[in-house]
């Protein structure tokens, strides 16, 4: 994948702007963001089952982590990633070509709206790639139509803001320094949307899957070696970095936020790395 992207079919043409540009600062921390999340993808991976042979969806693949970690279980099946960023779809292609995997594909296009195969899929799994649809009923029921009947969803979400730290102290620093965003929906599309279990299970269920089930779990977050690096990656990426853009926030106003952050977050220092304890929703369901 080279050269700008065609346009594609989307029922979120916000999101689609926003990853546009977003997606080439995920890559440039990748790297950070798979030590972050590696133990939300291990549990993750538990969760969904995968098994040789299957093919498998991976919903907002990104820069292919949780699609090449399938590729490696399934064998002679194959995985299918797909997200609204070319610029992370470009990095998950050269990984799967530097490592010699031919078991993956990676497609730009939006999951709510795409025309995937019918019946053609065992499994369906993401790492937070689920809580950005402007539609979710109808995303998922999109999404159902892909599985076989009996086909598996396995999704992990972010549980609530006031349970994560990751989220919740770049928020209260960034509002500290730059005040309060424009309020939103509960439920708008965003890293939070998931975050009530019961609304979860609502949208599943009336997409038409079955045996729906939300566990809540601890889970530690890989914050890199030090309190530091920690908060230069959170005012990257997530509230205090959408904080500072949409108030243009001075370089000095930035290095302000993000010593605050650095000071929150060394409460979690160990010794070689900065462990912060995330709750996180897997989601599992059926199709009938």
């Amino acid at each position: 994948m080279s050269g700008p992207a065609e346009p594609i079919p989307t029922a979120n043409a916000e999101q689609l702007e926003y990853w546009s540009t977003a997606g080439e600062k995920w890559r440039t921390y990748r790297r950070q963001i798979d030590r972050l999340l590696s133990g939300v993808t291990d549990r993750l991976l538990q969760r969904a089952a995968p098994v040789p042979g299957e093919s498998a969806i991976d919903v907002g693949c990104g820069a292919g982590d949780t699609t090449l970690r399938l590729a490696a279980t399934v064998g002679e099946g194959r995985v299918l990633g797909i997200d609204v960023s070319q610029a992370l779809l470009e990095v998950a292609q050269e990984r799967a070509r530097s490592g010699g995997i031919g078991n993956v594909e990676f497609l730009f296009a939006d999951a709510q709206v795409h025309a995937f195969a019918a019946g053609a899929h065992d499994l369906i799994a993401s790492r937070f790639g689920v809580m950005f649809f402007n539609d979710p009923v109808t995303a998922f029921g999109n999404l159902a139509r892909a599985l076989r009947p009996g086909g598996r969803f396995a999704f992990a979400s972010w549980g609530p803001l006031s349970q994560n730290p990751w989220f919740l102290v770049p928020h209260e620093v960034a509002v500290r320094h730059l005040g309060a965003p424009e309020p939103q929906a509960p439920h708008a599309p965003g890293p939070m949307a998931f975050a009530d279990a019961a609304y979860v299970e609502g949208l599943l269920t009336e997409a038409g899957l079955e045996a729906v089930d939300v566990a809540v779990e601890l889970v530690v977050l890989d914050g890199g070696d030090n309190a530091q690096a920690a908060a230069t990656l959170s005012c990257n990426l997530g509230p205090a970095s959408r904080r500072i853009r949409e108030t243009g926030a001075s370089a000095e106003v930035q290095n302000r936020i993000a010593a605050d952050i650095a000071g929150e977050f060394r409460r979690y220092a160990g010794a070689d790395s900065v462990m912060i304890p995330a709750a996180i929703h897997y989601i599992a369901a059926r199709r009938a």
